[in-house]
């Protein structure tokens, strides 16, 4: 390291000067640049500015040629803005002129025809006059005749009659509601009556039915007793017990040396078969009996309950009646029956009242005769009056159009006068500056408005190609300045391209000699990798030594633990050996007590010991099947002592004196019987079997079957849904699923275009329906909007397609072909708006059109011009 820091040292002061010296050669390179730049700009400038000048020259001498050629529009184009004023005065003057001749021959005409309708409105208004006055003798006529009807007297009679009327429709609605509530009070109490005997005569069958039941029970319990005991008699085991019994030999049960049940002709199963019927014959007459009375009970209960559920409304209906009895007293057609028959007074009533009616219907349309008349005489009274004001008015106003026409006469000849004195003095004072014109006041009297079209076009002429002289020889005169300037300004970077230049060629030089020294330093290498590589060196030396260190403490720590653990480890040892020689010391004093009744050493004491769990544990099963046999054994031996000791006591006298050979028969018909009922029981049992497989079976099928119609119904709902032979079910529903996204699109647009109306699609098909928001959501047939409405719903499904056609492919523009054309001034301003947002948004909007308004509201406009000859002219505006 001691031996690299001075050629180091060398070698950054090398580096160091080095990059001193570049900027500087840098900012030299970078002047010399900018000066020759500079020098070059100033030469093509200069170039450009010789050419300007030239130009502007020539343009100029063009321009006083042309002056020179047009001298006569110079008078009038110095002293244009009089003459401008004057040639509009005079063009005013004249179509003034006009204006008046044509109003005085207009109202030459309107005098001659407003004489011949004041004659018209004169003879009208006498007529009318005439008629006024007959219509006026006829209205006094039909008023008298109205007036000699008594209508107090007549409206009392009807007064009256309704009145009577109406007490005979109500009277007649009572009493009808009287006898209908009395018919259904007599329903009522009927099946109340009905239903207390039904239930009195319920509670009795079950009364009785019950006594039944309970001496069914009775007599059902004492047959159950009796067949228990003949069925212990023929049990298998007394039968085995019969069949071992031999003559003069004890009964190992009872002792007695006869044995009347052994004899083969005992008629034990005969009897045990008549108990077992009687037994079925009173479970049945029991079960019966039970079911009979249930039944009645329930009927009982239910009579009841319908006598609870009418009784409330038999008291409701009394209480009616009794009200209605009470509302038909009172009332006046009650006190007029007296004992008459109700029905036969309302008839009459009715017939009494239709007369009357019929009578006062006749006085009532004589009435309405006069009244119509009457009515029809003041209208056309009216009407005549309004006639002859009309006429009156009519003449009144003939008059005054006929003064008005008059006095317009005379204010038009007055004007015209004028007008011609007006148009005299403009002319006069444009004759000095249009001398040179000749003929000019014929031209102009012959298109006032084209001469002075032409005025103004030569005199904009003039003016510019006076004011372009003029700009030219001021242009020229700046760009000869400019043009000295740059040619100084040209000399002057040229002087400072050479400074630059011998600069930059003195600083390379010293930096290549400096460059040269360098590389003799390290092959020329950079300082930076140099220290970089012995930086390393040193780290990586710095580390070994780290971990080394490290090394060797992790291993004086681990013998120090090691040690630690040792010196445990025998301490431990010889506290179990102490242990093991306490242990074996009490094992050999418990095995020298063991021996005084046990034979058993260390080595067989350790065998058992060996066993395992299972071992252990089956000897313990074993042990505890032992003890359970034992326990049942001595169980079967307690019922059989029980059994021999109820089987002596219950031995009949009768049994005593059977035979041996009646027993041994009764046996071996028990014994057959038994064997049969065996081979039945295997019978029942193999059905049994079968059926519980048949049932395993069909419950697999039935789960297979529960599958295939989940799998079916999927299938069926998709069939439903989508399936069709020709696709056209699925079609369907892909159609009305886009038309519902583009119905949301077109919604969102339709509520900024017309916020009243909403679109939606009929279920199940692809039409269409319009909500009408302002009616409380109506829905209303798409053919029920107006045509302006139908056109804003069809730019509200174009922009909606536009949107749903813009998430797969992009959508710049939008044509309109007409349409506009049918809607009002405020709803074409919404329509416009929301193009407006379109174009806003990046759309290009193209819209067809014949309506003026929209021109004035369209920026950009294509115009299509007819021609002649049926070619059209198309303009961008």
């Amino acid at each position: 390291q001691q031996a690299a820091a001075t050629p180091l040292d060398q070698a950054k002061s090398l580096d160091a000067r080095i990059d001193a010296l570049l900027p500087a050669q840098e900012r030299a390179q970078l002047a010399y640049s900018e000066a020759t730049r500079s020098a070059e700009q100033a030469r093509l400038l200069a170039q450009s500015r010789q050419g300007q000048i030239e130009a502007a020259l020539q343009a100029q001498q063009e321009h006083a040629l042309w002056l020179e050629q047009n001298a006569k529009w110079q008078a009038l184009a110095q002293d244009w803005s009089r003459s401008d004023l004057l040639l509009g005065q005079a063009t005013r003057s004249e179509a003034e002129v006009q204006l008046n001749v044509q109003l005085l021959a207009t109202l030459a005409g309107d005098h001659a025809q407003q004489t011949i309708t004041q004659t018209n409105t004169a003879s009208a208004l006498a007529q009318s006059t005439q008629r006024l006055a007959d219509a006026t003798q006829a209205r006094q006529l039909a008023v008298q005749q109205h007036a000699a009807i008594d209508l107090a007297q007549l409206q009392s009679r009807k007064d009256k009659l309704a009145l009577r009327r109406e007490r005979w429709r109500s009277g007649e609605q009572l009493w009808r509601t009287l006898t209908e509530q009395q018919a259904r009070a007599q329903v009522v109490e009927n099946q109340c009556r009905t239903s207390l005997q039904a239930a009195i005569e319920a509670d009795a069958g079950a009364a009785q039915a019950d006594a039944r039941s309970t001496a069914l029970a009775g007599a059902m319990g004492q047959a159950e007793r009796s067949l228990k005991h003949a069925e212990a008699a023929c049990t298998a085991s007394v039968e085995s017990l019969r069949e071992a019994l031999t003559e003069d030999a004890p009964c190992p049960v009872c002792g007695a040396t006869d044995h009347p049940y052994a004899q083969a002709n005992a008629p034990l199963h005969a009897l045990l078969e008549k108990l077992q019927a009687e037994v079925a014959v009173c479970r049945e007459q029991h079960q019966q009996a039970r079911h009979r009375q249930a039944t009645l009970s329930a009927q009982a209960g239910a009579q009841r309950q319908r006598l609870l559920a009418l009784e409330p409304e038999l008291q409701q209906l009394r209480q009616v009646l009794d009200q209605l009895q009470r509302d038909w007293q009172a009332h006046p057609v009650a006190l007029a029956l007296g004992t008459s028959a109700a029905s036969t007074w309302f008839d009459s009533e009715h017939i009494a009242l239709d007369t009357e009616l019929a009578a006062i219907g006749v006085q009532d349309a004589d009435l309405q005769r006069l009244v119509h008349i009457r009515d029809t005489a003041q209208t056309t009274f009216e009407q005549a009056v309004t006639d002859h004001a009309a006429c009156k008015d009519a003449a009144t106003a003939a008059g005054t159009r006929l003064d008005a026409i008059l006095a317009g006469q005379r204010v038009a000849g007055t004007q015209l006068a004028q007008a011609r004195q007006r148009l005299d003095q403009a002319l006069d004072q444009l004759d000095p500056v249009l001398v040179l014109q000749a003929g000019w006041r014929a031209a102009w009297q012959a298109a006032p408005e084209d001469f002075h079209a032409g005025c103004v076009n030569a005199v904009r002429l003039w003016q510019e190609r006076r004011s372009a002289s003029d700009l030219l020889l001021a242009q020229c005169a700046v760009l000869t300045t400019e043009l000295a300037t740059l040619s100084a300004s040209a000399s002057t970077a040229a002087t400072e391209q050479q400074r630059c230049h011998g600069v930059c060629t003195t600083g390379a030089a010293a930096i290549d000699a400096l460059k040269a020294e360098r590389r003799l330093l390290f092959d020329g290498q950079p300082v930076c990798e140099i220290e970089t590589r012995l930086a390393g060196a040193i780290a990586a030396a710095r580390s070994a030594l780290q971990q080394a260190s490290d090394a060797s403490s992790t291993v004086r720590l681990a013998l120090a633990r090691h040690t630690e653990a040792l010196a445990q480890a025998n301490t431990r040892l010889a506290a179990h050996e102490q242990e093991a020689h306490v242990a074996t010391s009490r094992l050999d004093a418990w095995l020298a007590n063991l021996n005084d009744t046990i034979a058993l050493d260390a080595i067989e004491l350790r065998a058992r010991l060996l066993q395992s769990t299972d071992q252990i544990a089956a000897l313990r099963t074993a042990l505890q099947a032992l003890d359970s046999a034992v326990q049942q054994a001595a169980a079967m031996l307690r019922d059989r002592t029980e059994q021999r000791t109820a089987h002596r006591q219950q031995r009949a006298p009768a049994d005593a004196e059977e035979s041996q050979d009646g027993l041994q028969l009764a046996l071996q018909t028990l014994t057959g019987e038994r064997q049969l009922a065996h081979a039945r029981a295997t019978e029942l049992q193999l059905s049994l079997r079968q059926d519980q497989a048949r049932r395993l079976t069909a419950a697999g099928l039935l789960d297979a079957l529960a599958a295939q119609e989940a799998t079916c119904r999927v299938w069926s709902q998709l069939n439903d849904l989508i399936g069709s032979a020709d696709g056209k079910k699925l079609r369907n529903v892909a159609q009305q699923t886009t038309l519902d996204v583009l119905l949301g699109y077109a919604n969102r647009h339709l509520q900024a275009l017309a916020k009243r109306y909403r679109l939606q699609r009929l279920r199940d098909t692809l039409a269409l329906i319009v909500i009408d928001q302002d009616m409380g959501d109506e829905l209303r047939s798409v053919h029920s909007l107006s045509g302006g409405e139908s056109f804003l719903v069809s730019l509200a499904l174009a922009l909606g397609l536009a949107s749903l056609s813009s998430n797969r492919v992009r959508v710049e523009s939008l044509f309109i072909d007409e349409g506009f054309g049918s809607l009002d001034a405020e709803t074409l301003r919404v329509a416009m708006d929301a193009l407006d947002g379109l174009q806003a948004m990046g759309r290009k909007v193209g819209v067809i059109s014949h309506v003026q308004e929209m021109t004035e509201r369209i920026a950009t406009k294509v115009l299509v011009e007819r021609m002649a000859g049926g070619s059209s002219r198309v303009a961008v505006g």
